[in-house]
């Protein structure tokens, strides 16, 4: 399965928050295809480099490397004026989650070929909308939705 991890699950896991039991479970099946994007990962970086310094961040950075999460650089001029336009429709999400979003809706078929199709963009709204306004986070459907992103002092 492919699983895009966002920061909060990541900082989630690295904190053992809540939800971290399912972010390791989800990140040590060998069958699941990990990553992040950069932006994300700029994200989890600057939390803990604020908290515990650019030498241990910099571990914790080849740690997650070494457990096979796979940073994604994708930034095309196509890429980042997706993330720009949806992060325009939807103005309480971070840069960083949008650019996830457009991840996985390239994934799933809710853009094709660098479009927006239209029916399954409000489908896939709906769901980040409900996703956000409660802080809840899941890219697997055969888990009940947790809460990876308690509110807490890493909160956006």
């Amino acid at each position: 399965m492919n699983i895009i991890l966002d920061a909060c699950a990541v900082i989630a896991f690295v904190r053992n928050e809540t939800g971290a039991d399912l972010v390791r479970e989800t990140i040590t099946n060998q069958n699941n295809k990990k990553m992040i994007h950069v932006v994300n990962l700029c994200e989890v970086y600057y939390n803990f480099y604020r908290d515990i310094g650019e030498s241990e961040t910099e571990k914790l950075i080849q740690e997650l490397s070494d457990i096979n999460i796979k940073t994604r650089f994708d930034l095309s001029s196509k890429f980042w004026r997706q993330v720009s336009q949806y992060k325009a429709l939807i103005k309480r999400i971070s840069l960083a989650d949008c650019g996830s979003s457009v991840i996985v809706m390239q994934w799933t078929g809710v853009i094709r070929d660098g479009t927006l199709i239209e029916k399954g963009i409000y489908r896939f709204l709906s769901i980040v909308f409900a996703l956000e306004r409660t802080n809840q986070l899941s890219l697997l459907p055969d888990k009940d939705l947790v809460d990876l992103c308690p509110l807490s002092n890493h909160t956006k």
